[in-house]
């Protein structure tokens, strides 16, 4: 009996070992890490052309549908896709013909499923009237069903002179 209670303690602790020495979901490396950071370059790439698009609703099919986008010069953050493409139609609405693009500097994974970009969103309008404009961003990623959607979105002026939000 204390044979084999000896050897179920060791075979308990090798397995805690093996188990301990695994990579978190965090750190993983390789091809499966890789892909993620391409999805939510590619996600944020579509954002920006929705975004210059001004098509206020796949720019809310990006975000999760509890998302939220919080921005220096709003007073309450936007809840909810609903509220986002309203906010967003808005927005676009009252714009001129823009390019926007994101430069991604960091995407950090929190989690298997979690993971923050962090960056530069800069629009310019199309017909060379007025200057361009950067704000820096950060944005919370989750992947649902697959797919890699915004949780939540902070943007800030880069100038804090210059008020870059929906507002």
């Amino acid at each position: 009996m204390k044979k084999f209670v000896a050897s179920a303690a060791a075979v308990g602790l090798m397995l805690l070992a093996l188990l301990s020495a695994q990579p978190r979901a965090a750190d993983e490396p390789g091809d499966a890490r890789s892909q993620d950071e391409q999805a939510i370059r590619q996600a944020s790439e579509a954002f920006a052309r929705a975004f210059a698009a001004g098509d206020a609703t796949k720019i809310s099919q990006l975000f999760t549908p509890q998302g939220e986008y919080l921005s220096d010069d709003r007073d309450e953050p936007l809840h909810g896709r609903d509220a986002i493409a309203k906010a967003y139609a808005e927005f676009v609405a009252k714009r001129p013909k823009i390019t926007a693009e994101a430069k991604v500097e960091k995407v950090r994974f929190l989690g298997r499923d979690t993971a923050v970009e962090e960056g530069v969103f800069t629009v310019k309008p199309v017909d060379g009237e007025g200057p361009a404009t950067s704000s820096r961003y950060s944005t919370l990623y989750v992947r649902e069903d697959g797919a890699w959607r915004i949780a939540l979105m902070k943007e800030w002026d880069e100038d804090p002179a210059e008020p870059t939000g929906l507002d």
